[in-house]
Protein backbone atom coordinates (compact mmCIF):
# COMPACT_ATOMS: atom_id res chain seq x y z
CA UNK A 1 0.00 0.00 0.00
CA UNK A 2 2.71 2.36 0.83
CA UNK A 3 4.39 1.87 -2.73
CA UNK A 4 1.12 2.77 -4.59
CA UNK A 5 0.49 5.55 -2.23
CA UNK A 6 4.26 6.98 -3.19
CA UNK A 7 3.52 6.53 -6.68
CA UNK A 8 -0.04 8.53 -6.25
CA UNK A 9 2.04 11.03 -4.88
CA UNK A 10 4.28 11.25 -7.22
CA UNK A 11 1.63 11.68 -10.13
CA UNK A 12 -0.14 14.67 -8.55
CA UNK A 13 2.91 16.35 -7.77
CA UNK A 14 4.23 15.96 -11.22
CA UNK A 15 1.05 17.06 -12.45
CA UNK A 16 0.55 20.13 -10.56
CA UNK A 17 3.61 21.48 -9.19
CA UNK A 18 4.70 23.29 -12.47
CA UNK A 19 1.25 24.80 -12.75
CA UNK A 20 1.20 25.78 -8.94
CA UNK A 21 4.63 27.36 -8.79
CA UNK A 22 3.04 29.48 -11.75
CA UNK A 23 0.12 30.50 -9.82
CA UNK A 24 1.73 31.47 -6.92
CA UNK A 25 4.67 33.63 -8.05
CA UNK A 26 1.64 35.71 -9.47
CA UNK A 27 1.43 36.65 -5.69
CA UNK A 28 4.82 35.59 -4.27
CA UNK A 29 7.68 37.50 -6.03
CA UNK A 30 10.42 34.94 -4.31
CA UNK A 31 10.88 31.83 -5.49
CA UNK A 32 12.12 30.13 -2.23
CA UNK A 33 8.86 31.73 -0.87
CA UNK A 34 7.10 30.29 -4.30
CA UNK A 35 8.47 26.52 -3.76
CA UNK A 36 8.07 26.98 0.21
CA UNK A 37 4.50 27.73 -0.12
CA UNK A 38 3.42 24.97 -2.77
CA UNK A 39 5.86 22.42 -0.72
CA UNK A 40 4.09 23.05 2.19
CA UNK A 41 0.23 23.25 0.03
CA UNK A 42 1.36 19.39 -1.16
CA UNK A 43 1.91 18.04 1.98
CA UNK A 44 -0.87 19.58 4.00
CA UNK A 45 -3.27 18.07 1.66
CA UNK A 46 -1.23 14.91 1.19
CA UNK A 47 -1.31 14.20 5.17
CA UNK A 48 -4.64 15.56 5.62
CA UNK A 49 -5.98 13.59 2.83
CA UNK A 50 -8.20 11.29 3.92
CA UNK A 51 -9.94 13.56 6.43
CA UNK A 52 -10.68 16.43 3.43
CA UNK A 53 -11.86 13.32 0.89
CA UNK A 54 -14.52 12.87 3.91
CA UNK A 55 -15.44 16.40 4.68
CA UNK A 56 -15.38 17.04 0.99
CA UNK A 57 -12.62 19.78 0.78
CA UNK A 58 -10.61 18.26 -1.71
CA UNK A 59 -13.24 18.76 -4.34
CA UNK A 60 -12.44 22.47 -4.94
CA UNK A 61 -8.90 21.89 -5.72
CA UNK A 62 -9.70 20.64 -9.22
CA UNK A 63 -11.77 23.48 -10.19
CA UNK A 64 -9.08 25.65 -8.54
CA UNK A 65 -6.15 24.15 -10.57
CA UNK A 66 -8.23 24.33 -14.24
CA UNK A 67 -7.94 28.10 -13.82
CA UNK A 68 -5.84 29.85 -15.85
Amino acid sequence: KRTSERIDFKRLFDLYYPRLILFAGKYLRDLNDVEDCVLESFSSLWENRKKNRKSGKCKIIPLFLRQK
